[in-house]
């Protein structure tokens, strides 16, 4: 904490649940993901990791840029998160320190194959608001991009439908209307009496 204070503090923006801890020297590039507004939430400030000289740290700016909520509020949070939509398994999945959305998807018995996972969202609760942050999950799956996302207590991961188009919202009547059709015609073909008889 007191590297924070000699740095100035954090920005506005700044979300201490997410503070990043990459290690340098011996474990150079090896990353830690701690959440400090828990712990000055719970007292527990001298249980964080200890920092080397050669560490550096990422105090990232909150999704969308809304400022965090209070300390106070952190601490009452439900230990759940809650994944909805086009999954196998949708509904509250316990929460977990350092849980990506990658994950929580899994844990949710991964995406059915109606998933629009180019269009998923994450609402996180910011006392009486909601903020929304828009994921393309398939390039965060193939090329992690954006970098990882950490989800907190009580963030809703919902996946939508992929929307179908005319012909496949259709395709039943469709094939229907033209085997009715075709049925009929062969039925006029076949019963209508021969004119040379």
């Amino acid at each position: 904490m007191s590297i924070l204070n000699e740095a100035g503090w954090i920005t506005e923006n700044g979300d201490l649940s997410r503070v990043s801890i990459i290690r340098g020297g011996d474990q150079a590039g090896k990353v830690e993901i701690v959440n400090v507004a828990a712990a000055m939430a719970n007292g527990t400030v001298g249980d964080l990791p200890q920092l080397r000289r050669t560490d550096a740290i990422d105090v990232p700016a909150s999704p969308a840029g809304i400022p965090p909520p209070d300390l106070g509020r952190i601490a009452a949070q439900k230990n759940v998160i809650y994944v909805v939509g086009a999954v196998t398994q949708p509904g509250p999945i316990r929460y977990e320190d350092n849980l990506d959305v990658l994950e929580a998807l899994a844990m949710a018995g991964g995406p059915t194959p109606e998933a629009d996972l180019k269009k998923t969202k994450i609402i996180s609760k910011d006392g009486y608001y909601g903020q929304t942050l828009h994921l393309d999950l398939e390039k965060y799956a193939a090329r992690g991009i954006p970098a990882r996302h950490i989800l907190r207590k009580e963030d809703v991961c919902f996946v939508p439908t992929r929307r179908q188009g005319f012909m496949q919202r259709n395709l039943g009547t469709i094939v229907t209307v033209l085997g009715a059709a075709t049925s009929a015609v062969l039925l006029y073909q076949n019963l209508k009496p021969d004119p040379n008889e």
